[in-house]
């Protein structure tokens, strides 16, 4: 690896190093931008940020929370990382949950992780309400205004003040356990068939000081977070990555507010997903047509290509108005979760602006492959980070092993086992290597369906609950084509009751759909079936009884319904 051009970065070795690094060094700078408005925001330097993430440490060990585990469940924000960094800071394990999940998904996560502490936002109330119905001894921390008996997060944080007025300074020079796990992130699935992985303070530094030597952030960049913040990958990319060069990160609140945080932020730095860098994509062109500038602006962009062969840049001029769609500033997106096609990447070149999309696993910390600005091989997702190695296997299958490799599953000794074949984690992705290193994915050889989104979906999920109703008796759930927005959504092939079938004649259409539409209310919006085909006959099996599922997908056997 010593032939790449690694960027030159402090070397951390766990995520107290960093944030004392970061607080330090970059002690005047802003570090988080707060929306508090339509048109307006307000700042947190590094200083403050490190003061009250020290307050809020303090106040969680004089309470004897600390060494606990945490659950965190809200919208992006700066209230969200503060809480973060004070458990695993405290060698304390967090515990971060998608905010989407329903209220019994997020029960079921809290109880199967024994979390004893749960950093809620207000918006989630009644989602807190049934988890607390379910664990009463659990304690509630709002990460805003005060709701039932959840304690303000700016009360703890004022209680820590307090002690460190008095000289009690627990937190400054705590030793961190490095090896000890500091957050369990679970895998998109069931509450049953996910699995909670295991990740360390050494794995998450590892992997963001490997991120930053080859994904070049600047001090000056303005990051904008709008993925959810639970997921390792908006974690490394967006906050971790981010603190080591000392830039600054803006909080979008959700996506209604984005077109406002563009304007208003106007960012250099993104973290997206395939799905939103394509929406940018289309609605420009949508726009253009609408217009009558189609032409134009393919004259432009030519126009563009040529004169930054000759070193002149005329994108902000030719290309204002596209430019000004993602704030005027954009200059790189650091995209992964799933696949994107290598058109869309030149297609952002075209517009000035870097896409560097790379290939990762949460149980990896999660980034595997990256790729350094200026690199043309846009079909590959990149080289190994320095902190790992890939191989691929006998199989195709793509293997990884190195500092960022997960500890395990949570209290699964045997998924665990599973997972490695030595000291090398198996993927289920398929995928080569070419005679430079650079390693392109084909495939996946788990049943998981990616979403363009980045959501994962374990579809044994909802083919149990489905499997639950007299009217089915075989039923079989995967990707469908995106409707005509090009969304995501998923199907459900099913083979009826025979009996059922015949007694409800015409009717079976109907029925089928309530059962549906009863499942639907138990899963989160994303896992929600928008559409059934009906079989004939039973689902072709292998001889253990599993559908065979790649020969129902791309073969016959389903009328669309």
């Amino acid at each position: 690896m010593g032939r790449y051009p690694f960027n030159p970065v402090e070397k951390v070795r766990d995520l107290k190093e960093l944030t004392d690094y970061s607080t330090r060094t970059y002690a005047d700078k802003d570090a988080y931008l707060i929306m508090t408005g339509r048109d307006s925001y307000k700042g947190v330097t590094y200083r403050q940020f490190g003061e009250e993430l020290s307050a809020l440490a303090n106040s969680l060990m004089a309470r004897g929370w600390a060494g606990e585990r945490m659950a965190l469940v809200g919208e992006n924000s700066y209230e969200w990382v503060l809480a973060y960094f004070s458990i695993v800071n405290t060698n304390s394990t967090a515990v971060p949950l998608d905010k989407e999940l329903t209220a019994e998904e997020l029960k079921a996560f809290v109880l199967r992780a024994k979390v004893t502490v749960l950093f809620i936002s207000p918006s989630y109330a009644e989602e807190a309400q049934v988890i607390l119905d379910a664990a009463p001894e659990l304690r509630l921390v709002s990460l805003g205004d005060a709701f039932g008996t959840a304690i303000p997060l700016r009360e703890l944080v004022d209680e820590g003040f307090a002690l460190l007025a008095r000289g009690e300074d627990r937190y400054t020079n705590l030793e961190i356990d490095r090896e000890r796990p500091c957050a369990i992130m679970f895998t998109s699935g069931t509450t049953g068939a996910s699995k909670g992985v295991l990740l360390c303070h050494r794995n998450f530094a590892a992997n963001t000081v490997a991120a930053c030597q080859m994904v070049l952030f600047k001090k000056e960049d303005l990051m904008l977070s709008l993925l959810p913040i639970n997921h390792a990958y908006e974690c490394v990319c967006g906050i971790f990555g981010p603190m080591l060069y000392g830039s600054t990160v803006a909080f979008c609140p959700g996506v209604k507010h984005l077109p406002d945080c563009l304007k208003m932020f106007r960012p250099t730095v993104m973290v997206l997903v395939p799905l939103y860098v394509e929406t940018f994509h289309k609605r420009i062109w949508e726009k253009a047509k609408k217009e009558g500038k189609e032409g134009k602006l393919k004259m432009a962009i030519r126009l563009c290509n040529l004169a930054a062969i000759f070193g002149i840049n005329l994108r902000d001029k030719l290309l204002r108005q596209v430019r000004e769609a993602f704030g005027g500033r954009l200059r790189l997106v650091v995209s992964g979760g799933a696949y994107m096609h290598h058109k869309m990447i030149k297609a952002y070149r075209d517009y000035g602006v870097v896409i560097l999309h790379g290939y990762g696993a949460t149980e990896c910390s999660p980034i595997i492959t990256a790729k350094f600005i200026g690199w043309r091989r846009d079909k590959s997702v990149g080289v190994p980070l320095p902190c790992c190695e890939v191989k691929i296997d006998s199989d195709g299958q793509i293997l990884v092993r190195g500092e960022s490799v997960f500890l395990g599953y949570l209290d699964d000794e045997k998924g665990t086992a599973e997972a490695f074949d030595g000291e090398w984690y198996k993927t289920g992705d398929l995928g080569y290597m070419d005679r430079a290193g650079f390693v392109y994915v084909t495939g996946r050889s788990k049943d998981m369906i990616v979403l363009k989104n980045g959501k994962n979906i374990m579809p044994e999920e909802i083919e149990n609950l489905l499997q639950q109703s007299p009217l089915i008796a075989e039923v079989m759930v995967k990707e469908a084509p995106g409707d005509e927005n090009g969304s995501d959504r998923l199907m459900a092939i099913v083979y009826p009751d025979p009996a059922k079938k015949e007694a409800l004649g015409s009717g079976l259409h109907s029925a089928l759909q309530q059962e549906i539409d009863a499942v639907n209310k138990q899963l989160a919006s994303f896992k929600q079936i928008r559409l059934f085909a009906l079989r004939d006959t039973e689902f072709p099996k292998t001889t253990t009884r599993n559908i065979k599922r790649y020969q129902v997908m791309f073969g016959k056997g389903a009328n669309n319904v």
